[in-house]
């Protein structure tokens, strides 16, 4: 007996309904690759057919979505072979019914089932169910037991499922799913079953088994590499044997095309120069590739206009499929936006800070950096400032970029630019953080993808307060006392302040200028009901007084108020006590919106606190070393960071574990400038673990206790 397994075909995916140009698109390799794996069965004697979940990419798939699809399904049916057909999560767990999948050998998964087929002279029961989209880990038992698969006689049992299980990878960097709600544990799949088909993970892999006697897990993979996060694995379909009464699989790989990627900094860079940087690589490219080029760094405006990089790989290289990403650009915006600094003898050199020896190397040379902690910059061939970053031991980190092997992410292969690099010791971890952080804000290194997204924050002031509309803005204004933030996108502001509205009963819940989109997603946030356009629908009528905040509207706003300056969460530990409490007076689905408010609200409330603690840091400084006679410091101010070397004649020391108390009385209450919250909030979370590890941290006002040698 053979069985024939695939997964994931994703049919439909960048196909649109109706193009407006008559190219080549992805979504024709995916349909490609689907019917080779598929069209193998005639021909490959098999006896059953498993898809596992996802075969259209979308809950509505087009008629031409359909058409590729039906076809090699309807040939292997009309052949003899019995096709299941599991939905994943893109179908939402359904698939349509339609006349090309009505064929009596053609078995749509609807509910969870075992279906009894005989192939070979052998009973074989092929038990499945929808994909579980929420909750799988608790509900996977139960699924599982709907299907009845205990009550039918079978030679071969087999469980075809679209879920993740713990162990299985993904990705570049090989994420591996190890626990959560909807991550299901290997050692939940019963032994009787002979082989488990599994579906939702486009990398092929064989799970190992957690005792002797488990079947076979396996992820047959993708049949197309659908994303560039799939660019080095192989693809194909797993073809199963029954040797010696064991199902036995084997991967059978067949060709994609080829994909790659050109992760390029523009800072700096003319127009002609970025093209004849495209034009090089595209030479290189292999012939039918699928190439990517990503673009990121800190242009002007008007510095990309007429590059026309579409027109130029098409004219050059009609066989590539190609593309540009540019969610790494951030363009300046405003006369207060710093300009990034591209061309640089010495990142080092910006630091408002004392002279500082500063190793430098060659790629060639790497040796020479120091093997201690510190902050290192890495440059192109033309000194252009590439990369920031710290660590323990700044020579290894070093070596792990130039090697590929370090963490992967969005621009992997980026290092391949890298000419040189420099490194300046640090004395503490508060210290390099902190030299990372300015460094980062002065300089915007392209390749840097946090810490300089500060473009992208932005503010929620409520106007006619109390009860008025929250309202989100790019910028304070001015007058304006009720100033919230900034958060660190429109997302997690919209989401946030619904939640206040909720959770205290006061002001709109729907901010100004959000669009319906935005809606939806916060109603999701808060496990929307179906139908549900807003976090208002998701909160039952009778949950009104147990959930939110009691009292007079006057108490409830300056709760709420107390809540948003970052300064009191009475309220919310309530709510959190209420849900740790709860037992039975509600059921499941009651709960859930419930507890992703009371998520929402504590992810706010602990942003917001690190920014209070931040404008506590504001005018003040905060010695780098513990040792008694290392007299560095780093000064907070409205601008940024600097460093200095102070004599202290002051013994009073104020320590950051006594900050809330001692300090909180002193604090700006003006919102942070954004440019300057990634540092301050990188102070922040570095004072708070050497408390937590018992070092001594010493913060004082600059202008009382410090003096200058």
């Amino acid at each position: 007996m053979t069985v024939f397994h695939t997964a994931d075909s994703h049919i439909g995916a960048e196909m649109p309904g109706r193009p407006r140009l008559n190219v080549h698109r992805r979504g024709h390799d995916f349909i490609e690759s689907f019917r080779r794996a598929v069209r193998r069965a005639l021909f490959g004697e098999c006896d059953l057919l498993i898809h596992a979940g996802d075969l259209f990419d979308s809950p509505a798939p087009t008629a031409a979505a359909i058409l590729a699809a039906g076809e090699p399904l309807l040939e292997v049916a009309a052949a003899g072979v019995p096709v299941i057909i599991v939905p994943g999560n893109h179908e939402r767990s359904a698939i349509p019914d339609c006349l090309l999948l009505a064929h009596r050998n053609i078995h749509l998964v609807t509910r969870p089932v075992t279906i009894a087929l005989k192939c070979e002279g052998l009973n074989v029961a092929v038990s499945a169910f929808p994909c579980i989209r929420r909750a799988s880990a608790e509900r996977f038992p139960a699924v599982l037991a709907e299907t009845s698969w205990q009550k039918k006689n079978a030679d071969i049992r087999i469980l075809a499922l679209h879920q993740t299980l713990e162990s299985a990878t993904c990705g570049p960097a090989g994420y591996r799913f190890r626990s959560g709600e909807d991550v299901i544990d290997r050692a939940a799949i019963p032994d009787s079953f002979h082989y488990v088909a599994c579906g939702h993970v486009h990398r092929h892999q064989i799970l190992k088994p957690t005792c002797d006697g488990q079947p076979p897990i396996v992820y047959s993979g993708s049949p197309d590499r659908i994303s560039f996060a799939e660019k080095d694995e192989p693809k194909g379909f797993v073809r199963v044997t029954l040797e010696h009464e064991r199902l036995v699989p084997e991967f059978v790989e067949h060709e994609v095309r080829p994909m790659c990627v050109l992760p390029l900094a523009i800072t700096g860079l003319a127009v002609p120069r970025i093209r004849d940087n495209v034009f090089d690589w595209l030479l290189g490219v292999a012939a039918g590739a699928v190439a990517q080029l990503r673009l990121t760094g800190s242009p002007a405006g008007g510095e990309l206009t007429g590059l026309r990089l579409t027109e130029l790989a098409r004219s050059l290289r009609p066989d590539v499929h190609f593309s540009i990403s540019a969610q790494g650009i951030e363009f300046e915006r405003g006369r207060d936006a710093p300009r990034a600094v591209f061309r640089v003898r010495s990142a080092f050199a910006c630091l408002d800070a004392p002279p500082e020896c500063v190793a430098s190397a060659t790629v060639d040379r790497i040796a020479e950096l120091p093997a201690s902690r510190g902050v290192y910059a890495l440059y192109d061939a033309e000194d252009r400032l590439l990369y920031v970053g710290k660590a323990a031991n700044v020579r290894a980190r070093v070596r792990s970029h130039l090697a590929h092997f370090g963490r992967a992410n969005y621009f992997k292969g980026w290092a391949a630019q890298v000419a040189r690099a420099e490194a300046r010791r640090a004395y503490s971890d508060l210290e390099a953080h902190l030299v990372e952080a300015e460094l980062i804000r002065r300089l915007s290194p392209p390749f840097n993808q946090q810490m300089r997204r500060w473009a992208r924050y932005c503010y929620v002031i409520e106007r006619d307060p109390p009860g008025g509309k929250f309202t989100i803005v790019a910028e304070p204004v001015d007058g304006c006392d009720d100033c919230y933030g900034p958060f660190r996108s429109r997302v997690s502001a919209e989401q946030f302040m619904a939640a206040v509205a909720l959770h205290f009963d006061i002001g709109d819940r729907e901010p100004a200028a959000v669009s319906t989109t935005g809606a939806r997603r916060r109603a999701e946030t808060f496990g929307a009901f179906p139908g549900a356009r807003s976090p208002a629908q998701c909160i039952p009528a009778d949950l009104d007084s147990p959930w939110r905040v009691d009292g007079t509207p006057a108490d409830r706003h300056r709760r709420r108020s107390a809540f948003l300056r970052g300064e009191d969460d009475d309220s919310l530990r309530e709510l959190e006590t209420r849900l740790a409490a709860l037992s039975t007076p509600l059921s499941g689905e009651d709960i859930e919106p419930m507890a992703n408010l009371a998520a929402v609200l504590r992810q706010g409330f602990d942003h917001l606190r690190l920014l209070r603690e931040g404008r506590a840091l504001i005018g003040r400084s905060v010695r780098l070393s513990s040792e008694e006679n290392d007299g560095r410091v780093a000064e907070f101010t409205r601008e940024g960071i600097r460093f200095r070397i102070h004599v202290w004649n002051d013994p009073e020391k104020i320590l950051v574990g006594q900050l809330p108390a001692d300090c909180m009385g002193r604090v700006d209450d003006r919102p942070l400038p954004r440019q300057i919250i990634d540092g301050l909030a990188a102070a922040v979370r570095a004072l708070r673990r050497q408390v937590a590890t018992g070092d001594g941290v010493t913060i004082t006002d600059r202008t009382a206790a410090l003096s200058r040698p």
